[in-house]
């Protein structure tokens, strides 16, 4: 009995860690804060500035001319950030 307490609080407080994540940075209840996403600008917002606003990219993908930031909310919405190699926003997609 004890086992099965002790391995029900340990799961409780693993989810409770995981929820911790950086990513809670550009989520507001589980969404995008579009509020956010709003203040990017082609070709002037930087990819350290990206970072400053809206937390760690989930995935960096370098390509041969830059490389792309992506970000998902719990709804399943994405936002990718291509950048140059001077790390300047040059494209968007999503939300």
């Amino acid at each position: 009995m004890k086992r099965v307490i002790l391995f029900s609080l340990f799961l409780f407080l693993g989810t409770l860690v995981s929820c911790g994540s950086d990513r809670s940075q550009i989520l507001y209840g589980g969404m995008l804060a579009e509020t956010k996403v709003k203040k990017l600008q082609k070709e002037k917002t930087t990819s350290v500035e990206v970072i400053r606003m809206l937390g760690k990219p989930q995935n960096i993908t370098s390509q041969e001319n830059g490389f792309i930031y992506f970000y998902k909310d719990l709804n399943l919405r994405a936002l990718w950030l291509r950048f140059n190699e001077d790390g300047i926003l040059i494209e968007q997609k999503g939300p």
